[in-house]
């Protein structure tokens, strides 16, 4: 996928049951299976998909200094792998209960 950057941010949004965690594992499991090194997932609903990122590196509860941290970390790795060109992925998915789109 060359269209892809190393590294994006992305969300997605849609109201309950319209396939917004079907999307993401797709996403995951099959379009970016071995084209990012690191992904991160926010959902709620995180514990019972079958999304294939490491289990540090999902979450049901957005919570701001975690994505940071993780972020930050991302950054580190990403300097210190630059000359073998990381790529790094973050998806939230809505969380309208938390007023978070």
């Amino acid at each position: 996928m060359s269209y892809m950057k190393p590294h994006f941010f992305m969300v997605v949004v849609g109201k309950p049951g319209s396939g917004k965690t079907t999307v993401v594992e797709k996403l995951v499991n099959e379009t970016y299976k071995n084209k990012f090194d690191q992904i991160l997932v926010v959902s709620p609903s995180v514990k019972k998909n079958k999304i294939e990122a490491k289990p540090d590196d999902k979450t049901d509860t957005f919570d701001l200094k975690w994505i940071h941290a993780k972020i930050r970390k991302m950054d580190q790795m990403q300097r210190a792998r630059k000359a073998f060109g990381s790529k790094d992925l973050y998806i939230k998915k809505a969380m309208p209960s938390m007023g978070i789109w």
